[in-house]
């Protein structure tokens, strides 16, 4: 799998009993409330799983990750599958440990952010229509994408106590979860595939401002940016011109 695209999905299909579905409206003033509850909080951490199953077999899992999320406010750091991933006002550091590969570059779209597409929703809210259902101990908001987008579907399992997001489920399309050369012929059937992300471990205050700085990769010598222990054998890759 593409890890930077999985990191960024959500979702799945299930059948409700007994449940109260809101408007169109109702439905986007949660999708902003909960964009607000992660935007608000502090030093914020959690776990996440993430799993993915061909959409014609759902329960069963061809791949799956394990991932550790800090975030404050629109500063983030991540780290799954051997890569470790630092995201602030001025850069981006991407740390390929198996390769000993420093990126940086210039921040971007949030692409990798599993919270930040959550805004995206909301500014491009042409794109989609979204309901939300009430259960018990939970709020799932679902949202389906018109036209060819890169999603057919997500879905947000929002804990009602905590506010905080606790499963997302996405059809996404099949092609994106390849690398092109090694993208096998997909049938109507295979054409979406299901990626579940599973959040656990919330906890505010977990961490200093330390964790989100740039200066533990790397510090800038003149118009050079040089890498520091433990990474000083590393070797940094520019992403961006005039960094």
């Amino acid at each position: 799998m593409k890890h930077t695209i999985v990191i960024m999905l959500l979702l799945l299909t299930v059948t409700a009993s007994n449940a109260q579905t809101t408007s169109t409206s109702e439905a986007k003033q949660l999708l902003q409330r909960l964009a607000d509850k992660y935007r608000n909080a502090v030093h914020l951490s959690f776990d996440i799983a993430y799993y993915y199953a061909a959409n014609k077999m759902p329960v069963t899992y061809l791949d799956s990750l394990q991932g550790h999320f800090k975030m404050n406010g629109n500063h983030y750091w991540f780290e799954v599958a051997g890569t470790e991933s630092l995201y602030s006002d001025q850069y981006a550091v991407v740390l390929y440990k198996e390769d000993k590969l420093m990126y940086l570059t210039k921040p971007a779209a949030n692409i990798t952010n599993p919270v930040a597409s959550l805004d995206d929703f909301l500014k491009a809210d042409t794109l989609f229509t979204c309901s939300v259902t009430h259960e018990q101990d939970f709020d799932r908001l679902a949202i389906d994408f018109k036209g060819k987008s890169a999603y057919k579907r997500t879905e947000y399992y929002i804990d009602t106590h905590t506010g905080f997001i606790t499963r997302m489920v996405s059809l996404v399309r099949s092609e994106l979860l390849y690398d092109p050369s090694a993208t096998p012929a997909i049938d109507q059937a295979n054409a979406y595939s299901i990626v579940e992300m599973q959040f656990s471990h919330y906890l505010e205050n977990s961490f200093d401002d330390k964790a989100l700085d740039s200066a533990q990769y790397f510090k800038k010598e003149g118009k050079e940016y040089v890498t520091v222990a433990p990474y000083d054998t590393y070797k940094i890759f520019i992403g961006s011109p005039n960094l």
